[in-house]
């Protein structure tokens, strides 16, 4: 979470100096390019960073696999963004039936597969407007979408993510050198819940439970994504 905010604290404060920098600047020396296409698709690699869950039964950390559509929305800074992301990890199995010590029935030496599938759609704005500034655009973007672990398995106590509903921000970097290549590296957070099965209450035999009596049974946390992306436009 600290990185991404770094990242939007960068970019929003790299805007008005931008602004400023195109002042004074003849045409043939100006740092500033017009972008010469309109919409992006890019492929995407990188790593998912997922926060712990109050149970410790979600998702972990892994690398990730996506694409990734921008579109300019006719004379403006202004894009819309949809993309689709599989992240490769694993989870953690418990038996809320079971006592503390015994608990845990799954290790890291036989981990339980539990990959994730996230697909979001938002707006994001180019902060050089239809410009690059010296081959470079810093972009912010929002949006909302839904993480899903399509139906993995619950493990003795029936937990698993299921298909929840995502909140997205975040932001980056493009790089358009110009020709045919763009490259782009961001940050991004997704914010989803974990909803516990009420078995995570039960009362073991050695008086404790997974969730205790009085706690919800749904925790929001924040995970997130760094990504890098390429796009080479074969038919410009």
């Amino acid at each position: 979470m600290r990185h991404v905010l770094a990242v939007l604290a960068l970019t929003l404060g790299a805007a008005p100096l931008l602004a400023q920098a195109q002042v004074g600047h003849p045409p043939d020396k100006s740092p500033y390019r017009d972008i010469d296409r309109h919409s992006d698709i890019y492929l995407l690699t990188g790593y998912w960073s997922s926060a712990r869950d109050y149970a410790g039964v979600g998702p972990h950390s892994g690398p990730l696999l996506g694409v990734r559509y921008d579109l300019l929305l006719a004379n403006t800074p202004l894009f819309f963004v949809a993309r689709a992301t599989h992240v490769f990890t694993d989870r953690t199995l418990l038996n809320p039936f079971l006592p503390t010590a015994e608990r845990t029935t799954s290790f890291p030496s036989n981990p339980v597969p539990a990959s994730i599938n996230i697909a979001d759609i938002g707006l994001g704005a180019q902060l050089t407007g239809q410009k690059t500034f010296h081959g470079f655009i810093p972009v912010i973007n929002i949006g909302a979408g839904a993480v899903s672990d399509l139906g993995g398995s619950g493990g003795p106590g029936h937990y698993h993510l299921g298909t929840q509903p995502a909140a997205t921000w975040g932001g980056g970097l493009r790089w358009v050198p110009g020709g045919r290549l763009t490259l782009r590296a961001d940050a991004s957070v997704y914010l989803y819940p974990h909803r516990y099965p009420s078995t995570y209450k039960t009362i073991s035999g050695d008086g404790t439970s997974v969730i205790p009596p009085s706690h919800s049974l749904v925790a929001w946390r924040n995970n997130g994504a760094f990504t890098f992306g390429a796009w080479y436009a074969f038919f410009r």
